[in-house]
């Protein structure tokens, strides 16, 4: 990620916000991958369709 340039004085704000910001998914991304080691799908392929005349 680049350096931005900024015009008033919100660019040392505004960066630090975007560091924490960024660690912040990197950590929320890495126990979303470990929750999904975990996690098991069924899937199968009979649909079953019921219709109702009301």
């Amino acid at each position: 990620m680049g350096e931005s340039t900024f015009a008033d004085s919100s660019g040392p704000t505004f960066t630090m916000y975007l560091n924490l910001a960024n660690e912040q998914d990197e950590k929320a991304a890495e126990s979303w991958k470990a929750d999904a080691d975990g996690i098991l799908v069924f899937v199968s392929h009979i649909t079953t369709l019921y219709v109702t005349n009301l």
